[in-house]
Order: structure tokens, then C-alpha cells, then sequence
């Protein structure tokens, strides 16, 4: 569960160009900041401080085809606007339409090309059974709700075997939950077909 934690809070602060990298019970109440070291109190007396170890802009976009976002990804950067997920070995994976990224350390990416699921948006991903899971969203286009699902062994072939049961929704968010035996069960999905959120 640290693991995750750590990852969550270091792709975070790598976003924006920040690494989690202590967090401590020194008490400290008021902000403080040495050099790019800059420390905030959280409840409990506690406080998270962050490092910023690549400066700003040093992230790139997608390099999909008729994008005019830019800067685009280019090793030395990491990608911007993508949702991450702890998948393979505790490594971050990110991916877009038709590429895929992961990382050890949130800072180094390797890139990969993947098989093109369509322009969509707000989908949601999963780590499930050792596999890299995808699925909702809206087609960018139109913005329709989907509800198929992709499943990826390795992170760069990915398939789509077939439709979810739940109906198609956009801002789709999983939480995957164990069994009484401790093992992981499947996610559980939700998101909202129009207005209101369903489950």
C-alpha cells in the first residue's frame, strides 16, 4: 500500500514538476521552503514536503495523429495530460490512443506504440490478474458514452474482448476489492451515463 501511495504522490508532484521525496511529524505548522525544497504541515502535526526536480515544461504530449498540442513527448520528458496506474512489477503506466509509456521511477519513461483504441476520453484503467485494464470513456468526436473494454498482458498489445454489462459511461472510476481469501477481485465500475452518476 506505500508503494502505491509513494507513486501516486511522486506522478502527482511530477506533473507538476515536483517529487515526493519526506514526510515527517517535525510539527511544523507554518509552510517553509530551503532551496527547491518546500515543506507543508498536513494534519497530525505532520508535514509532506516536495522537491522539484525537473523544472516546469519539462513534460510533452501525446504524439498522436492530428494533435497541435505541444510540446510533443520525446525522451527526457514525461507525458502530460495522461492518467497514470501502478501496473507491472509497482512500474507507473500511462497511455493514449495509440502509445504507451511506463516508468520505474516517475521521472525516466520508455515509449512504446499500441494498438489504436479510438479517440476517447475519460476513460478509466485498472491493474487486475497481472493485466492492464481499459475501459468507459467517451468518444472524443461525438462524445458518446463507451462501455468497451481493453486488456493489455504487457502494456503494449492490448485487445478489445467485448462489451462491459454496465451501460456505456462516461468518468468511469474502478476500485478493485478482495475476497475473504485475500485475493484481488475484479474492480468495481461507476461513472455517469448522462448528468447523474450510476453504479
Amino acid at each position: 500500500m506505500q508503494h502505491r501511495a509513494t507513486w501516486t504522490i511522486a506522478l502527482l508532484a511530477g506533473l507538476a514538476a515536483v517529487v515526493s521525496v519526506s514526510c515527517g511529524g517535525d510539527g511544523e505548522r507554518a509552510p517553509s521552503s530551503s532551496g527547491k525544497l518546500t515543506c507543508l504541515p498536513v494534519d497530525g502535526g505532520a508535514s509532506t514536503c516536495w522537491e522539484e526536480v525537473r523544472p516546469l515544461g519539462s513534460g510533452g504530449f501525446p504524439p498522436e495523429k492530428g494533435s497541435n498540442d505541444s510540446p510533443k513527448w520525446e525522451p527526457g520528458r514525461w507525458p502530460l495530460t495522461l492518467q497514470p496506474v501502478i501496473g507491472f512489477n509497482g512500474d507507473l503506466w500511462m497511455m493514449s490512443q495509440t502509445n504507451a509509456w511506463s516508468s520505474s521511477d516517475g521521472l525516466n519513461w520508455t515509449h512504446y506504440q499500441k494498438a489504436d483504441w479510438g479517440e476517447r476520453i475519460s476513460q478509466e484503467y485498472a491493474f487486475f490478474n497481472n493485466r492492464l485494464w481499459m475501459f468507459g470513456g467517451l468518444r472524443y468526436a461525438d462524445r458518446i458514452p463507451l462501455n468497451d473494454v481493453w486488456s493489455s498482458p504487457d502494456g503494449v498489445t492490448w485487445e478489445n474482448v467485448g462489451n462491459a454489462d454496465w451501460s456505456p459511461r462516461r468518468r468511469t472510476r474502478s476500485l478493485p476489492f478482495g475476497t475473504s481469501s485475500g485475493s484481488s477481485a475484479a474492480p468495481i465500475a461507476w461513472g455517469r451515463t448522462s448528468r447523474r452518476s450510476t453504479r
